[in-house]
């Protein structure tokens, strides 16, 4: 009896906070607007791109409206490159085809704009090059007791001995299937710094996604890119911040840190990439 007497001395205060709730309308400030900013520079020979766009109402359903009619160059200490606007209103800039990036150099991006937004009309980032080793082969395991099923890539390479910091892109028949944030593949190098990488799973293919399903003849094609720390912090973040988290245990989300200064959001970025490709054999 007395353990039911206690039960319903801390049952009945929960009901009551529980039933003293009711819904609240906020009002969120939409007169503060930042500039959004995303792009890189590699040593890929083409045509390299810078997107700007400003942020939204929270409730905004519509894409972000893009930033037109802005200055955007990028320099290398030595030579400056003009980006043109295409297509026209788009907020895409682009570099001449042709360009290229060179290792060991530091790119810095400078915007200016026609109109303010959050209070600056000039915003500029600096990003540098790291080098990538160029890996060996990889591996195409099938893993039929994960679920309904999963290809493992696995990566082998050496690994240089200082601290390194990797992004993996997928490419399946040359159809890109890591083509959203959650999808993209980063680590660090601290568990084989300057050894040699034996088959680390840098990539799951998930048979129940029609674009992730191999047969054999199919050709995987793996992009390894080494970045800076700071850049790999903020897909990180990005990543974390956009996924799901239990509320529980998270805080508020928040924009994320990114390299451009002003107060802007996003990141402009530099890197080499390296590519290895397999054709699935179905075994």
């Amino acid at each position: 009896m007395q353990t039911i007497k206690q039960f319903l001395k801390f049952l009945i205060p929960a009901i009551i906070v529980a039933s003293c709730t009711e819904p609240m309308d906020l009002e969120l400030d939409s007169t503060y607007t930042r500039l959004v900013v995303e792009g890189a520079v590699t040593t890929d020979t083409g045509i390299h791109r810078i997107q700007l766009s400003r942020t939204t109402d929270f409730y905004h359903k519509s894409a972000p409206p893009p930033v037109s009619g802005a200055e955007v160059t990028i320099s290398d200490g030595s030579k400056l490159i003009t980006l043109t606007e295409n297509p026209s209103g788009s907020g895409i800039y682009e570099t001449e085809d042709g360009f290229y990036a060179e290792v060991g150099k530091t790119y810095t991006m400078l915007v200016k704009l026609q109109e303010e937004i959050g209070g600056h009309i000039a915003y500029s980032a600096s990003a540098l090059l790291r080098p990538t080793v160029q890996p060996d082969s990889i591996q195409i395991v099938y893993q039929p007791a994960w679920g309904e099923g999963f290809w493992e890539i696995r990566l082998f390479a050496q690994d240089p001995p200082t601290a390194d910091f990797y992004k993996f892109l997928t490419w399946v028949n040359d159809v890109l299937v890591t083509d959203s944030l959650q999808e993209v593949f980063v680590i660090d190098d601290r568990f084989f710094n300057g050894n040699y990488i034996p088959g680390f799973a840098v990539s799951y293919l998930n048979a129940q996604t029609e674009d992730n399903r191999l047969s054999p003849g199919d050709t995987v094609t793996i992009l390894m890119a080494n970045l800076t720390e700071d850049f790999a912090n903020f897909l990180w973040t990005a990543r974390m911040e956009s996924g799901f988290n239990t509320p529980l245990f998270s805080g508020p989300p928040a924009n994320v840190k990114g390299n451009v200064n002003n107060g802007a959001i996003g990141y402009f970025a530099a890197y080499q990439p390296r590519y290895v490709s397999r054709v699935y054999d179905g075994k």
